[in-house]
């Protein structure tokens, strides 16, 4: 199967805030890459197209960023909610790759040296 991806995902575990116009909450990032995220086992699932902010720590550093929600799973209708939360749902970031870029670097960094 030939990877239709602009950029290059990293497989990480680390938990997260979301919020948006009228909601929050908490859930862990799988997957991140300059275009966007996927967020897993989260208490709840913002509206499809929704704006949101993403927060989360890496070593001490508080990462934030603006994005929209692309694509939403919800648990509930299968009765999954307590193996897997609410649901799931992917985001695209919604500043420019170069924003991205330098706000993810640290991290994105610390990943790549990880992995050595």
């Amino acid at each position: 199967m030939v990877e239709r991806r602009r950029h290059k995902r990293h497989s990480v575990d680390l938990p997260c805030r979301i919020a948006w116009e009228d909601g929050q909450t908490s859930g862990r990032i799988s997957n991140v890459s300059l275009g966007g995220a996927l967020i897993v086992k989260a208490e709840a699932v913002p509206s499809r197209r929704a704006p949101v902010c993403i927060t989360f720590e890496w070593e001490g550093q508080r990462i934030q960023l603006d994005a929209e929600v692309v694509f939403t799973v919800d648990h509930a209708k299968w009765g999954a909610e307590k193996e897997l939360g609410a649901g799931l749902f992917s985001v695209k970031f919604s500043a420019s790759i170069d924003e991205v870029r330098k706000t993810l670097a640290p991290f994105l960094e610390g990943l790549a040296t990880e992995s050595v």
